[in-house]
């Protein structure tokens, strides 16, 4: 900093000036104005003011080089206009995920990518924006690159094109097997995986195209839309964190996902001894067989009106249920039980059942909350049936279980029995009451044996009740995935890079997750992802050039938890830009 005066023909006034770079140029900024000479010289007592004046900058140079300065002096005149060219507010809650970015060691994945490579796309610099950008603001690939401007000066990497982030896209693609191979055991150093229990389920992403191609393929869209689909089958670890994704054209079976990326799983993550949990949908006899061998089990759901007649009979009985959590192991008959004093209660019952030439452990539960759910869907069903009949509709084909149109029951039979050329519809009652048979029951197989004083080593039936309830968490990432990181509809269309789309998705959910387990692990445990994420979105900075950046974001208990977790505190009055370089400095290092 130095001493610049301004001289007028009524006055002489005395500034602090000091030269930053913008964009590559030098230019002077004011730091401080110290008055007019008569106010100088009152300042400087019996001194000369100038060479007060030097000495006062020489105290303020002194201050700044040992980081000890307090105040700040902003000189804000409502008669300056802004400068159009000068960049005032950036984005800074994406600092946090840096920081956790390079705190897992993510940043050694790039450099690993390309060995072997003639590639020269700053690959690091592009894996982050495309993270960050899909977790806080996500839109397209070319919108990301945009918005990468928004990002502080000081935190952001090598200067990028947008032709190398599509270049970038076709790199991950082709070394997809490797990167999540990397991340998971770059992470597992940090923060240690638990993989005891795995969970396994897939789901589907649709496009806005009309015809299908070799890779997206019109199949069974589980929104219901009549779009070109990809489908994508993923593994999360006991902890609700994603581990390993698969995605495959849209016309495939869903349970042939299964075996091939548990395979990639056993050899890359060198992982041996896991319980596999699924849906009744991803339980085929092959891949219960699989997670038969060696030390893998499974745990999966069960339909119960697929079982045959005497287990099936077996599991609707009435007597011999247990209750969960009975100190004295009494049995009960559900046409007895108090059903206010056990509106919360589960009961079960468990026996080893031959199910399609496999001798399973098969457990029961029952459910008052559960029945009385149930009916009540029923019934909305039944009603919307019944005005279907009135209305006598020319159309009643279906094809989901969960149609109301499956309770009509169409006859081309008069009241009297007799033939007719019309179509009669009524409310299809045999159904309904083979429906309500079943409300409240729910199925569960396993080959985990049964814990017994004979068998100390086995697992009790709450255990495996628990497991199989924990499957909740990969609906949650899929349902992060598709809402919060806006991954659909995609307008991507060469495989390659819909397939690098899909991982970028799956190692921002990670990320995030993390992110979560962080400030949870610091005992902040009361937020809502989506609050998390408006409290990143909104931590905004203002730039004051040559002084520093100013947090433009409210205080809160969530803010105040992202700084103790990652121990990057951002909420001073204002942040000196070299103390903001030396901050992100430290934080890009593992």
């Amino acid at each position: 900093m130095r001493l610049q005066i301004s001289k007028t023909k009524n006055a002489e006034s005395f500034y602090v000036v000091r030269s930053v770079y913008e964009k590559g140029k030098r230019t002077n900024v004011i730091y401080e104005k110290l008055g007019t000479l008569p106010q100088v010289k009152e300042k400087a007592g019996n001194k000369d003011p100038y060479e007060w004046a030097k000495e006062y900058i020489e105290a303020l140079d002194q201050k700044e080089l040992s980081e000890k300065q307090e105040n700040v002096i902003l000189e804000l005149s409502p008669n300056h206009s802004m400068d159009s060219n000068r960049k005032v507010k950036y984005k800074g809650g994406y600092l946090f995920l840096q920081k956790l970015f390079y705190q897992m060691g993510w940043n050694q994945i790039s450099a690993k990518v390309k060995d072997g490579t003639n590639s020269e796309i700053p690959l690091n610099a592009i894996l982050q924006m495309l993270l960050y950008t899909r977790i806080l603001f996500p839109g397209s690939k070319k919108a990301s690159w945009e918005l990468a401007e928004d990002f502080l000066p000081a935190a952001r990497e090598e200067k990028t094109e947008l032709h190398q982030v599509y270049r970038a896209l076709d790199l991950i693609a082709s070394n997809s097997d490797k990167i999540q191979e990397m991340v998971y055991k770059s992470t597992e150093k940090v923060f240690k995986r638990n993989t005891d229990v795995l969970y396994y389920d897939c789901t589907n992403f649709f496009f806005e195209i009309e015809n299908e191609d070799d890779f997206r393929k019109y199949g069974h869209s589980k929104e219901n839309r009549p779009n070109p689909i990809v489908q994508m089958g993923m593994f999360i670890d006991g902890d609700g964190i994603p581990l390993a994704v698969i995605v495959f054209p849209g016309n495939k079976n869903e349970q042939a996902s299964l075996k091939p990326l548990e395979q990639k799983i056993l050899k890359d993550f060198e992982l041996s001894k896991f319980i596999v949990c699924t849906d009744a949908g991803l339980a085929s006899t092959e891949n219960r067989l699989f997670n038969s061998r060696k030390d893998r089990k499974y745990v999966v759901t069960q339909s119960l009106k697929t079982l045959p007649g005497p287990v099936q009979e077996w599991a609707l009985e009435p007597k011999g249920w247990s209750l969960e959590g009975d100190p004295h192991n009494r049995t009960y008959n559900l046409f007895d039980i108090d059903e206010i004093q056990h509106k919360d209660s589960i009961f079960f019952k468990e026996q080893i059942v031959d199910i399609a030439g496999l001798t399973q452990r098969l457990l029961v539960t029952y459910s008052i909350k559960s029945r009385d759910y149930q009916r009540s869907i029923r019934q909305r069903q039944i009603d919307r049936a019944i005005k279907t009949v009135e209305k006598k509709p020319h159309e009643l084909d279906h094809t989901r279980q969960t149609d109301y149109r499956r309770l009509i029951q169409l006859s081309f039979l008069t009241d009297d029995g007799e033939i007719s050329t019309n179509k009669h519809l009524n409310l299809d009652t045999e159904t309904i009451a083979k429906e309500e048979k079943f409300d409240g029951f729910y199925g569960v197989c396993t080959n985990l044996l049964p814990l017994t004083p004979d068998s100390p080593d086995g697992t009790s039936a709450q255990e495996i009740l628990r497991i199989n309830h924990m499957r909740w968490q990969i609906e949650d990432c899929f349902r992060d995935m598709k809402t919060e990181f806006k991954s659909r509809p995609v307008y991507l269309s060469r495989e390659n890079r819909i397939q690098a789309h899909f991982l970028l998705c799956s190692l921002s959910l990670i990320l995030l997750k993390y992110l979560e387990k962080s400030i949870s692990d610091h005992g902040y445990t009361d937020f809502t992802t989506e609050q998390l994420l408006s409290q990143l979105k909104a931590a905004d900075m203002l730039h004051f050039k040559g002084f520093g950046y100013v947090p433009a974001f409210n205080p809160s208990p969530l803010m105040t938890a992202l700084q103790d977790a990652l121990s990057l505190h951002i909420n001073a009055d204002i942040i000196p830009e070299k103390t903001l370089k030396k901050m992100i400095a430290v934080s890009s290092k593992r």
